[in-house]
């Protein structure tokens, strides 16, 4: 069994997750999904400025 550890952080640590992303990115790639070209296509650097731009407009992540 794996131990998950959650951590809280702020947006400086968004690298954090890229890991992870890419991991979920994956298995919905291997799914049935109608977002299978956007996914496909979606980088982890594109979701992290979207993520970015989120928090500089609203100062909350």
């Amino acid at each position: 069994m794996k131990i998950i550890k959650i951590i809280e952080t702020d947006h400086l640590n968004l690298d954090l997750i890229q890991p992870m992303w890419e991991k979920l990115n994956e298995h919905h790639q291997r799914q049935e999904s109608d977002f299978k070209d956007h996914d496909e296509n979606f980088t982890f650097q594109e979701r992290k400025e979207s993520l970015l731009k989120k928090t500089e407009a609203n100062h909350d992540l």
